[in-house]
């Protein structure tokens, strides 16, 4: 598709609007909203944080309780992001979105008999019924970034372009959210262990001493 129609442009002018005042700009409404939205899964209810041994160390690695366990901490990052955002007043809200169940490059090195087992797909390669296309799957994502809907719901899990439902069954096609990804508490937690494992707290803490010795 061209974006210019052929053959030479004509040369336009147009007055320039004048520059907009502190007010003016308080008062600008944006088109929409963009929220945060971490991608986390209905894979979640495999575990919740791993306090004791997060890294695997203790227990050897486990990858389908490190995806889960990856997927707990990104709904906990949007709801402890979407707090400190309303404690400040100073972001946007922020949401933790299931895209669905999607056949995508993400299993390319899961063997095709491994899945066939596991029943994503019929042995002729068709994806399992209740599985999503990608577009279908990036849909809530769009939804959560950008919906006035919901301004008064931030932190909250997101599936099929709605609120999620607490999860009353082990079914990760039906969905819905465990209790130990909408924990506030375990939320804080891990957002203070993010912050030490990064070096961020060390950071956060060497610039209040700055700050504290600048007004002595």
């Amino acid at each position: 598709m061209d974006l210019w129609p052929k053959g030479p442009r004509k040369q336009t002018t147009r007055a320039r609007s004048p520059p907009l005042t502190a007010q003016d700009r308080s008062q600008r409404q944006p088109l929409y909203r963009c929220s945060p939205s971490p991608v986390s899964s209905s894979g979640h209810f495999l575990s919740g944080i791993r306090w004791e041994d997060p890294h695997f160390v203790r227990d050897g690695y486990d990858r389908r309780l490190a995806y889960a366990q990856s997927k707990t901490a990104n709904a906990l990052f949007a709801l402890h992001l979407n707090s400190l955002s309303a404690a400040t007043g100073t972001g946007p809200c922020a949401f933790a979105v299931h895209p669905g169940s999607i056949l995508t490059p993400l299993q390319r090195h899961i063997p095709r008999e491994e899945q066939i087992a596991q029943g994503w797909m019929t042995p002729d390669g068709t994806p399992a019924p209740g599985f999503k296309t990608p577009a279908q799957g990036a849909a809530t994502a769009v939804w959560a970034a950008t919906s006035p809907l919901l301004d008064a719901h931030g932190g909250a899990y997101c599936q099929d372009c709605d609120i999620a439902e607490p999860a009353t069954t082990e079914d990760m096609l039906i969905g819905g959210v465990k209790p130990w990804a909408t924990d506030p508490e375990a939320a804080a937690r891990l957002w203070q262990l993010s912050a030490e494992l990064t070096g961020h707290a060390r950071a956060g803490h060497a610039r209040a001493g700055h700050a504290r010795a600048g007004h002595a």
